[in-house]
């Protein structure tokens, strides 16, 4: 399963990878409240799945913002290469000082992953021939980088760390590919990933595995529901509120720690998010702390910046809020959390006055 850049991105980010700040798009109204929340210049890249959309003016770099609304009124109208394009990722500009290359993919003549690595990135890289090629074992991946970190170090300095937690997410996601061209090396020797192509294993992934429900949407407030009618019924408040959901996400049932876990770090680690409501109704049957653990794992991992608000009530409800008390004290987090006694549309009113 191959998956857009934008939600490639989000699995670099999870794993700790830093990558530019963006925002997702899906029509022309989006451009001026995005482009003032991102400042500068900015590289505007089509959302499809195309091997080299750069060649066929699926990414532009624009410095006002009749560029930007130039070329996206293009794509919507024509698309690119033969594809309609509904969705733009609106970056940052990133100004690197040196491009390089870096994939982890699995390699079916050797039957195993390999972690490719080039002194240059950008189109073409296929043709080139300095990059180099590692076996990972797969029995024991750590032990495979370590050997190649001297090497690795002698490319960038930043390289080996970067190579770590590429080879990790390779791993944890079930990839089939993991591929970032190019990598910006910065003046200061940071990495950033400018891209993002990951093709996930068709056998292991199920869009459903992240919940019951999860659509990447064009706004900045993310949301993380509890049940099908909660979700509905908090999406029309934000609707009322004047907020913009930058995803549907819900999920159901009894789920365990990790099942929410993934969720919530998909949500929550999205670029150009401006707050995020953690809402649901009073459950009967979910364990809250339970479905709190996971929450607060991602949360403790991320440390994200924006507000977050939490309004959840059932079985260990006071558990679980407390869990995510302690979880917000130890990182210091911006979160507001609320029991029964608050409804879900004061939740909604609350997230808008703190993302203002």
């Amino acid at each position: 399963m191959n998956v857009c850049e934008h939600e490639g991105k989000t699995l670099l980010a999870k794993h700790g990878i830093a990558i530019p700040a963006g925002i997702l798009i899906s029509g022309i109204e989006e451009i001026e409240a995005a482009t003032k929340s991102l400042g500068g210049c900015w590289v505007v890249k089509a959302q499809i799945l195309e091997g080299n959309r750069a060649a066929h003016g699926g990414v532009v770099f624009c410095e006002s913002v009749s560029d930007v609304e130039k070329t996206v009124s293009a794509w919507l109208a024509r698309g690119v290469n033969g594809q309609p394009v509904e969705r733009m990722l609106l970056e940052e500009h990133i100004v690197a000082a040196r491009e390089l290359y870096v994939s982890c993919l699995y390699d079916a003549a050797s039957r195993g992953p390999l972690l490719l690595v080039g002194r240059h990135g950008g189109s073409g890289v296929e043709t080139r021939e300095d990059i180099r090629s590692f076996p990972i074992d797969s029995r024991d991946p750590a032990r495979s980088l370590e050997g190649i970190f001297g090497e690795l170090g002698l490319i960038a300095k930043a390289l080996p760390e970067l190579c770590e937690k590429l080879v990790k997410a390779f791993f944890e996601e079930d990839a089939r590919q993991i591929e970032i061209n190019p990598v910006a090396e910065r003046a200061d020797g940071s990495l950033v990933a400018l891209d993002a192509k990951v093709a996930l294993d068709d056998a292991v992934h199920d869009r459903s595995a992240f919940g019951a429900s999860y659509r990447a949407l064009s706004g900045d407030i993310a949301t993380l529901f509890s049940g099908g009618g909660a979700s509905l019924v908090n999406m029309d408040a934000m609707q009322r509120a004047g907020l913009r959901a930058a995803n549907y996400a819900e999920y159901s049932g009894n789920p365990p720690k990790e099942k929410v876990r993934e969720l919530a770090t998909l949500v929550l680690s999205k670029p150009g998010l401006r707050g995020a409501l953690i809402v649901g109704g009073i459950a009967n049957f979910t364990d809250v702390k339970e479905t709190f653990e996971g929450i607060a794992e991602a949360l403790d991992a991320l440390k994200p910046s924006y507000p977050i608000v939490v309004r959840r009530a059932g079985p260990r409800e006071r558990e679980g809020l407390a869990l995510l008390r302690a979880c917000a004290e130890r990182n210091g987090l911006r979160i507001e959390l609320f029991g029964k006694e608050t409804s879900m549309d004061d939740a909604v009113t609350r997230m808008k006055t703190l993302a203002l």
